[in-house]
């Protein structure tokens, strides 16, 4: 998750996730525009941070990491890593959230605005009572004009979440909705389509379940100079490298073992790596504790969540 801004206005600070290559041309382009035009060129290059969420038969479950970092064109290095305690996974009521994209709107967190969509839920006596097709309902209406509010200021990438609970036939479903376009789309469910979602940075998730980064075939020279047909003969055989995974078999506990593992791998893929042998360079955006939450019939629990600690004192 990555805030970007400009280190001499402060008070502009614009926060997005991200995990953008360091482009040194851009660097050099940007090096005499305004604060302004930095900031809006700045987000036109965000993505980030990683979710996952999976449903087994047993349930569901969400995972994400918890890195802030705060990015400038006119910094060396260009970034600085400001936050590992960022809440990422959410719960309001009995529903599961898990956001990428922009980490902050109007000034504030998604978690902050999460929060307080709760509370508008419990002043009106709904927490405990909306299925997950009304709360998909009202999420929409409450998050809506507000990112397009921030967007009429301060263009740039929206935001999305995993949205993940029980409708009203008992059926455990894990939603993808986007903003701008929050448009609810299903990714997998406990009952007829057990499975596994991600999004954010996902090259690291990619290769170990796909076998390949497919989104960075097209880096590859040897790749671009293929004709549409090759291309597609070449899609066709790698997606027989995918793991096979019996998601129908799995329990809860496997389930919430997949979704930690595939997250701390991309943390710990990121401290180790940077970039591509085709494509150097990456950021740090992925990082810090892993939280996770678990969803069932009978409610919803945390798994791993980081705790509001006392500062720990200096020895004398």
């Amino acid at each position: 998750m990555i805030m970007r801004s400009h280190l001499f206005a402060p008070f502009m600070l614009v926060c997005l996730l991200t995990g953008i290559t360091y482009d040194q041309a851009a660097v050099q382009t940007l090096g005499m525009s305004s604060p302004a035009n930095k900031m809006r060129e700045a987000e036109k290059r965000a993505q980030g941070t990683v979710v996952v969420g999976v449903a087994v038969a047993e349930g569901l479950v969400l995972v994400g990491d918890s890195r802030v970092t705060l990015q400038s064109d006119s910094w060396v290095p260009p970034y600085k890593i400001v936050s590992d305690s960022q809440n990422k996974v959410m719960a309001v009521g009995n529903i599961g959230i898990a956001t990428f994209g922009q980490a902050f709107i109007l000034g504030r967190s998604i978690n902050s605005w999460v929060q307080d969509f709760g509370f508008e839920l419990r002043k009106r006596q709904e927490l405990d009572t909306l299925t997950l097709e009304k709360f998909l309902e009202e999420f929409k209406k409450y998050f809506a004009p507000k990112v397009e509010e921030h967007r009429n200021t301060n263009p740039s990438h929206g935001v999305g979440f995993l949205v993940a609970g029980y409708d009203a036939a008992g059926v455990g479903r894990i939603y993808l909705l986007g903003f701008p376009d929050p448009e609810p789309i299903e990714k997998t469910n406990t009952k007829n389509n057990p499975g596994m979602t991600w999004q954010g940075e996902t090259d690291t998730i990619q290769r170990i379940i796909k076998g390949v980064d497919l989104s960075r075939l097209s880096q590859l020279k040897q790749y671009r100079q293929m004709k549409d047909s090759e291309k597609k003969n070449l899609l066709d055989g790698l997606g027989g490298l995918e793991y096979l995974i019996f998601y129908k078999y799995l329990s809860l506990q496997d389930a919430i073992d997949l979704a930690i593992f595939l997250v701390e791998a991309t943390v710990t893929m990121q401290r180790f790596s940077f970039g591509t042998v085709e494509h150097p360079g990456s950021l740090p955006d992925v990082g810090g504790p892993v939280d996770s939450i678990v969803i069932t019939p009978t409610g919803l629990r945390q798994v791993r969540q980081k705790r509001l600690l006392q500062p720990t004192k200096a020895e004398d």
